[in-house]
């Protein structure tokens, strides 16, 4: 009886499709005897999988396993988000639609999402997580796609007419602010305000004769602080304070410009990460350059090496994460959408 016992914890067991019956070798001449479960209860064991890893590890143990659910579809996780890592969100079809394709990064696979509060919105910008969403007229709203919560701000007038938003920390987060911009015409620009608590928005109205053009690619927060791309290789970056009276005004000014660096790259994007401002620009037939800039000395570094972040870059929202066992399977650290 023992030995039996020995036998079977010893065997390596295997489902494989189809009527056959298995017989796998321990390696000592022993063999055990599993049937094959029909490929009905096999999708039932997957559909019941507690966690998202669970299901990913399901799908990429066989090509069997994998044809049988392609592509995943996802499932709302109450626990929150499963990795740190970003995943890669994007429509299917149309803008505005409710479908969405959900890159993971560590496997390879992309899955399939219904999102159906986002139906005739428009994703303005993420982070941590967590999407900000508008939908005409004025309604806008942070939403977590993996436990679908939602929490709507105060509606915004004019929402239409905001070139880009970003904000800068996760509604759960304390403090946490939503900048919005536009570019009215050459010597005028709107931004908007709204911080964690106000019922009502801040509109601003800034006036310079030196504005020129703008990038039009996101801008980007570190909390206090609104970065805005220019079109000569420059940044804006725009500040809050407030007077003895308790109201609210923004000054500006205009770091140094990078236009050495990048050529006449016709993709630029803007990142703030680990409290330091990157820009990265994308040349045609050239490569990507990375520059950060050292406020020490108010200039632009070249970064010639990314050995330790992978980027992920995009018009709508820009991204970096430090580098670690999941990535090992990236060729590049620079990713465009």
């Amino acid at each position: 009886m023992s030995n039996n016992k020995s036998q079977s914890q010893s065997c390596g067991w295997k489902i494989i499709q189809g009527r056959e019956k298995i017989h796998p070798n321990n390696g000592s001449g022993s063999e055990c005897i599993w049937f094959q479960l029909p490929a009905h209860l096999q999708i039932l064991i997957f559909q019941h999988l507690p966690t998202l890893a669970d299901q990913i590890n399901f799908l990429t143990a066989t090509k069997i396993w994998r044809s049988l659910i392609h592509p995943l579809e996802w499932r709302v996780n109450k626990e929150g988000v499963p990795y740190k890592y970003p995943w890669l969100l994007f429509p299917q079809g149309g803008e505005k639609g409710t479908r969405y394709n959900l890159y993971d990064p560590l496997t390879n696979l992309t899955h399939s999402i219904s999102i159906p509060e986002s139906e005739e919105c428009e994703v303005r910008f993420s982070n941590k997580g967590w999407l900000l969403l508008t939908k005409p007229p004025t309604s806008i709203f942070f939403f977590e796609p993996f436990t679908r919560t939602r929490i709507q701000v105060p509606d915004l007038w004019q929402m239409e007419a905001v070139d880009g938003f970003c904000f800068s920390g996760t509604p759960t987060s304390p403090n946490w602010k939503i900048f919005g911009i536009r570019h009215l015409q050459q010597r005028v620009i709107n931004v908007w305000y709204l911080g964690q608590g106000d019922s009502n928005w801040i509109k601003i109205t800034v006036h310079s004769a030196t504005f020129p053009h703008p990038s039009f690619t996101n801008p980007v927060s570190d909390g206090n602080s609104l970065y805005y791309l220019r079109e000569n290789g420059s940044v804006i970056r725009f500040e809050l304070f407030t007077d003895d009276e308790g109201d609210t005004h923004i000054g500006w000014h205009i770091e140094c410009s990078a236009s050495r660096f990048f050529g006449k790259s016709r993709q630029r994007f803007l990142i703030w990460y680990e409290e330091e401002l990157i820009w990265v620009f994308v040349d045609q037939g050239r490569g990507t350059h990375v520059v950060k800039l050292d406020k020490r000395v108010g200039q632009w570094v070249p970064l010639n090496r990314l050995e330790k972040e992978i980027m992920y870059l995009s018009q709508t929202t820009s991204g970096s994460t430090r580098k670690g066992t999941e990535h090992k399977k990236h060729s590049s650290n620079v990713h465009v959408s």
